[in-house]
């Protein structure tokens, strides 16, 4: 049962939320689980992450500070109501307070500095298909040069792209189908 100063505040946040968009309310919600649980999962939407994350990622996000953020980390912030998953590429310090030089991996400009209020949380891991990709650690060679391939070419990041959805495409028919056809499919190959 909720005392009446709880209860007040439950009827404030659903009259607020009721004079808002549902994507508004959907990502209010998913911040205050974050902010309360300490993870959260969503689905990535679009391709400024491309090639590290994709769209139809499922990205798994922890709570973290911003003094416990490092460069090269992929962070989540909330910016003019929307939220973007972008690397951090440099640590800045406006007055007293850290702030996060971020830019997509895609993107060729940095996002203007990301504050301690608009930090979400760190990207830890990504679920793509059945495969589990963790975040933290280093990062190959392969997979820098990847990135400023893509950031300098479009092209490059239209193949992947479309590499990304063939290749969704294929593992659902992949799992519809029964063993035998799946064996005749392969050997088609």
């Amino acid at each position: 049962m909720l005392s009446q100063p709880e209860e007040f505040l439950v009827s404030q946040r659903s009259t607020a939320m009721a004079e808002q968009s549902p994507e508004t309310i959907h990502l209010a919600l998913a911040e205050e689980v974050l902010r309360a649980s300490g993870e959260l999962r969503f689905v990535a939407q679009g391709s400024s992450m491309v090639p590290t994350i994709f769209p139809g990622d499922v990205l798994v996000v922890r709570r973290e500070a911003a003094g416990r953020i490092f460069c090269n980390d992929v962070v989540l912030f909330i910016q003019g109501g929307r939220w973007f998953a972008h690397r951090v590429i440099h640590m800045a310090k406006e007055g007293a307070q850290p702030s996060l030089i971020t830019r997509g991996d895609a993107l060729p400009a940095d996002d203007p500095p990301v504050t301690e209020h608009e930090l979400l949380g760190r990207v830890t891991a990504l679920r793509r298909g059945r495969r589990v990709v963790t975040l933290t650690g280093p990062e190959a060679a392969w997979s820098k040069f990847l990135r400023w391939a893509v950031r300098k070419s479009g092209s490059v990041t239209l193949v992947l792209l479309r590499w990304n959805s063939l290749r969704k495409r294929f593992a659902g028919t992949l799992r519809r189908n029964p063993p035998d056809v799946r064996e005749r499919m392969m050997e088609s190959f």
